[in-house]
C-alpha cells in the first residue's frame, strides 16, 4: 500500500458508494478511519494527486495511514490537478 491508485469506475445507483477527502492531515486520517469503520466496503478514500509537490513526510504520513485504516487511498488526477501542482511549485521556487 505505498502507491495511490486510481479511483475505480463509478458504481451504479442501486450499489451507492461513501467518499471521504483525504488531505494528507491528522483530521482528515480520523475521518477516514471512521469512514472507513463506518461504511464499510462502501466507503472510498480519496485525495487530490499532488503529493510529489508537498513536504517529504507526506509521503510517509500517506502510506502510514493507508495501513492504518487497511485501505489503499485513491488518487485523482487529471489535467487541472497536474497544472495547479506545476503553478504551485513554481510559485514556490520563483519565492525561493
Amino acid at each position: 500500500m505505498t502507491a495511490p491508485t486510481t479511483l475505480p469506475a463509478l458504481r451504479s445507483a442501486s450499489s451507492p458508494r461513501t467518499l471521504v477527502w483525504f488531505s494528507c492531515g491528522a483530521a482528515s486520517a480520523v475521518a477516514a478511519k471512521l469512514a472507513v469503520e463506518t461504511y464499510g466496503e462502501r466507503c472510498e478514500v480519496v485525495t487530490c494527486d499532488t503529493i510529489s509537490t508537498e513536504h517529504p513526510d507526506n509521503r510517509r504520513f500517506f502510506d502510514d495511514v493507508q495501513r492504518w485504516i487497511g485501505r489503499d487511498i485513491a488518487a485523482l488526477r487529471g489535467e487541472e490537478t497536474r497544472a495547479a501542482a506545476a503553478l504551485a511549485a513554481a510559485r514556490e521556487r520563483a519565492e525561493g
